[in-house]
């Protein structure tokens, strides 16, 4: 027999919220801020303020399961799986992710159990929704223990999305690039020509104000402070971006056939605007040549 205790202590808006919490039948759920929690378990709960907790015992064969369910305040949030059907989802999960790998996993060259790994990795990278692929799931966990290079990839960014479209062709064969090309032509919208430039990365919904905050609050991961939401580098231009986003969809077009007459004037757009602004980069870099040698070295430290 081993006895086990179970905490469940839910902190909305990056633990700013400390939320009402009510006993229900078979769990509970919580009350107030932007979001909702709903909690099952399989073992009787108390409610002790903001935090839900239970013991119980097992033994042998035995299985006590627990579920939780997310949703905004404003949707009625469909019910957490009862606490008797969490192994059969559970073993539905695994069944799922084995058989995607057997109807995927294309590639027969070296390496291949580690292209296998990675294939499965990127493939969890992916946001279904919406086909946005992140650079990471995880914000501020630091180059080094206790530094400040703690920066938020929750995010797509088009250069790295792009790669991972061809890495994913060579490893899977999935059909992640009608997708990401979907998410890529949306999510810049008008953004990508004279009046404003292509984006290096963008929200999974296609957010374009990726804009930076501490939550001074958080003592980070080994107390490597501080703890960002948002990524500053949004804004920043990056004319490399406009050849990555053409080459991914060069390679959609290759393997799945004529593009949308709409993803077509996207295309065109996209080289187009590459084009204008390589030219006005270029001219501007050829200035300060005709400058002082004195005024060159001001006008090179200034950006």
């Amino acid at each position: 027999m081993v006895d086990f205790e179970l905490e469940l202590a839910p902190r909305p808006e990056y633990g700013l919220v400390r939320p009402l919490i009510r006993a229900t039948d078979d769990g509970a759920r919580t009350f107030g801020g932007p979001n909702q929690v709903l909690f099952r378990a399989g073992a009787p709960v108390a409610v002790d303020g903001s935090t839900v907790s239970t013991r119980f015992e097992v033994t042998e064969g035995d299985q006590v399961g627990f579920s939780l369910r997310w949703a905004r305040l404003e949707r009625e949030p469909a019910a957490p799986t009862e606490p008797a059907a969490v192994a059969v989802r559970l073993e539905d999960t695994t069944e799922t992710w084995r058989s995607w790998e057997a109807e995927h996993s294309v590639y027969d060259g070296p390496h291949r159990d580690l292209v296998q790994l990675s294939s499965r990795v990127l493939q969890a990278l992916t946001y279904r929704p919406t086909g946005a692929i992140v650079a990471a799931p995880t914000t501020s966990l630091p180059e080094t223990v206790g530094g400040e290079r703690n920066w938020d990839y929750r995010y797509a960014w088009i250069r790295d999305a792009s790669l991972t479209l061809q890495a994913l062709y060579i490893g899977a064969c999935p059909d992640e690039a009608s997708e990401f090309v979907s998410f890529m032509t949306s999510a810049a919208g008008g953004g990508a020509g004279d009046q404003h430039s292509l984006q290096i990365m963008y929200g999974i919904g296609g957010e374009h104000d990726l804009s930076e905050r501490v939550l001074p609050h958080l003592r980070g991961w080994r107390d490597s402070a501080p703890v960002r939401v948002g990524n500053g580098a949004w804004d920043q231009t990056q004319l490399d971006v406009y050849g990555e986003l053409l080459d991914a969809l060069h390679l959609y077009h290759e393997r799945l056939g004529e593009l949308h007459p709409e993803i077509q004037a996207f295309a065109a757009g996209l080289a187009d605007t590459a084009a204008r602004r390589w030219h006005v980069s270029r001219c501007q870099t050829r200035r300060p040549l005709a400058l002082s040698s004195a005024s060159s070295r001001s006008a090179s430290g200034s950006r």
